[in-house]
């Protein structure tokens, strides 16, 4: 059994009585709606030695700011590229795509990921 002063208790059965309270009250818990969203724009990475698989594109809003979309790629989301599946060690850098992603508590999963045809040529790039 442990000895507590009486102050030292009275504080502990406080702080306890709050930390109680505002458990029980709900304001703890996290108030995500699991929201999917559809974002196009450049590939700036790709890690397929992480678990899970990342992706990170950048996004250009229609304000003229960006975005940067970093989403989590599970093993069995569609990856087209064109008609053709294809694996997410086949996306490069500068790759263009249209991103399907769930925004919840968890962060952002990719539901969906399309490789569109790249509209400008990288310098020194094929022609």
């Amino acid at each position: 059994m442990i000895l507590l002063s009486s102050n030292r208790a009275r504080w502990l059965l406080a702080v306890a009585f709050l930390l109680g309270t505002f458990l029980s009250s709900g304001l703890a818990q996290a108030s995500f709606e699991s929201v999917v969203r559809t974002v196009a724009g450049e590939v700036e990475a790709v890690n397929v030695a992480a678990t899970p698989q990342i992706i990170v594109v950048t996004v250009m809003l229609p304000t003229k700011e960006t975005m940067i979309v970093g989403a989590t790629v599970g093993p069995d989301i569609p990856i087209t590229r064109g008609k053709r599946r294809v694996g997410l060690d086949e996306i490069r850098v500068g790759d263009h795509v249209t991103i399907q992603y769930r925004k919840d508590e968890a962060g952002l999963t990719a539901e969906s990921l399309v490789v569109r045809p790249s509209t400008h040529r990288k310098p020194g790039g094929p022609r």
